[in-house]
């Protein structure tokens, strides 16, 4: 948990991957870094399974991604899911690879948090799918060897599932989701819910903009435009 800043090939696991990368998670933000940005690797020419990125990924240069920010040919990503927004920068960037030139297959992302980018940076991979939040929840339903799910949370790794950060990772929010409107991350405009399963409470990084009692969340501010705020 934490910020990671730097130059070309920046990971918060690993910078470049010529191995394996499995059953991990990241809370980290990465800001301000060069090309191949990615919230678990970002290089990727080796394999990464059962993964999965809640932490920020902005101001990079070109391909950056949620998960990896290039799969080489060599690469192999599988069974990966991102909740954490891939914004700013350079393109190519991606919900979950900047540029992917190998194989990836069982990979989401919440397209209610993750909307600064597509799946993958060139928007052609149709193995990645984009999820509302509530969707996100069924996601690896039928592994129930390498993920642990819970009412109303994201998918859990099950051999970390006993950590408090790891409980921490898959709790969510609940934008406003109704036929006439579909929230995200970088416009909302009502009043949500937070998660706190797992006893996780919540605080609010600028309390004059949104007041969080219990998990009610309450909109204080509006943007020049009197319409939204981002979170």
């Amino acid at each position: 948990n934490g910020n990671i800043e730097g130059n070309d090939s920046v990971g918060n696991v690993a910078g470049v991957n010529f191995g394996t990368i499995h059953h991990c998670y990241n809370m980290s933000e990465i800001r301000k870094a060069g090309k191949y940005s990615g919230g678990i690797v970002g290089y990727n020419a080796g394999t990464i399974h059962h993964a999965y990125n809640v932490g920020l990924v902005t101001e990079t240069g070109a391909n950056s991604g949620g998960i990896a920010g290039f799969n080489a040919t060599t690469g192999v990503i599988d069974s990966v899911y991102c909740t954490a927004d891939v914004w700013g920068g350079n393109k190519p960037k991606g919900a979950l690879v900047g540029q992917n030139d190998g194989t990836l297959t069982n990979a989401y992302w919440d397209n209610q948090m993750a909307t600064g980018a597509t799946g993958d940076g060139k928007n052609t991979d149709t193995s990645v799918v984009g999820k509302k939040t509530t969707e996100m929840f069924a996601i690896f339903a039928d592994d129930n060897t390498n993920w642990v799910h819970n009412c109303n949370l994201y998918p859990q790794l099950a051999m970390l599932a006993h950590t408090n950060a790891a409980r921490v990772s898959v709790a969510p929010f609940f934008l406003h989701d109704t036929s006439d409107r579909v929230e995200n991350a970088h416009s909302v405009q009502h009043d949500f819910k937070v998660s706190t399963e797992n006893d996780v409470v919540w605080k609010a990084f600028r309390p004059e903009w949104i007041d969080i009692q219990g998990n009610n969340a309450t909109l204080l501010y509006e943007d020049c435009y009197g319409t939204s705020v981002y979170i």
